[in-house]
């Protein structure tokens, strides 16, 4: 860094310049989401006696939880990364559209792009940190049309598998926008996705899609809920659909097929 002239800060400034993994990307982000602790990555689990390296402090609290704000805001109705916005949850992340240097050249290509978003969401547990790319998207090529709603599909199939606790106040500030944009605008009704909301005796459905039997029987363990089940391996699509009303007693029908 000693050797950065101003060219390279500007640079740098808004993304070019300098060259990261997926993984380093990762493990940023999972500093920001631990509260500034950076944690060493490990692609298996420890066995008996070992120990996994102690995570570092690198940032404070306070700072982490004023990026993880400005994060959030990336996801906001009218920002770049709404695309990657998951009822019931704050989500935090970056869209990212980076040209890609042309090996012939040297210099950075003005056709070729790797299109990216990194994100979480904010205060559940486990905290999984999602990144989603796409190598030289055809058409539109920016992230925000094109790995943001990838991030989106990844998310709400995490949220389902690993039963990721839905946010009440997040649910009814996204559903209050919806419904007064819904007035002019009613396809911008967002469907609820991730775990059974329930208040009451009436449910909202969640998105059951990527599913097992085994791990919808979990998912709505202590409802009493009627399933009626067509084909074999994990869920294509169910009726009532995700974010639709359904009361104690109501019969679930789901079609299974083969991944």
């Amino acid at each position: 860094r000693k050797e950065w002239g101003p060219l390279t800060l500007a640079n740098i400034g808004f993304g070019q310049g300098i060259l990261v993994t997926p993984i380093q990307m990762i493990r940023a982000y999972a500093a920001l989401a631990n509260g500034g602790l950076l944690v060493q990555p490990a692609l298996w689990k420890k066995g008996e006696g070992e120990q996994n390296s102690a995570p570092v402090r690198i940032l404070s609290q306070k700072v982490s939880h004023e990026v993880v704000e400005a994060l959030e805001t990336v996801t906001e109705e009218g920002a770049t990364g709404k695309k990657a916005a998951l009822p019931g949850y704050r989500v935090a992340g970056k869209t990212g559209t980076a040209q890609m240097v042309d090996p012939n050249s040297g210099k950075y290509s003005r056709e070729k792009y790797i299109a990216s978003f990194i994100g979480f969401a904010v205060d559940v547990d486990p905290k999984i940190v999602i990144f989603t790319s796409v190598t030289e998207p055809h058409g539109v090529y920016y992230a925000s049309e094109t790995a943001a709603p990838l991030f989106k599909e990844v998310l709400s199939f995490v949220a389902n598998r690993c039963s990721l606790p839905v946010q009440m106040q997040a649910l009814k500030d996204q559903l209050k926008f919806s419904q007064a944009s819904a007035m002019t605008h009613s396809d911008r009704i967002p469907r609820l996705q991730g775990p059974l909301l329930t208040e009451g005796t009436t449910s909202l459905m969640p998105s059951l899609r990527g599913l097992t039997p085994r791990e919808i029987l979990q998912l709505l363990h202590g409802h009493g809920f009627h399933l009626h089940i067509t084909g074999t391996g994990v869920v294509s699509s169910h009726t009532p659909g995700a974010g639709k009303k359904i009361e104690e007693g109501d019969t679930i029908h789901l079609i299974l097929s083969e991944p």
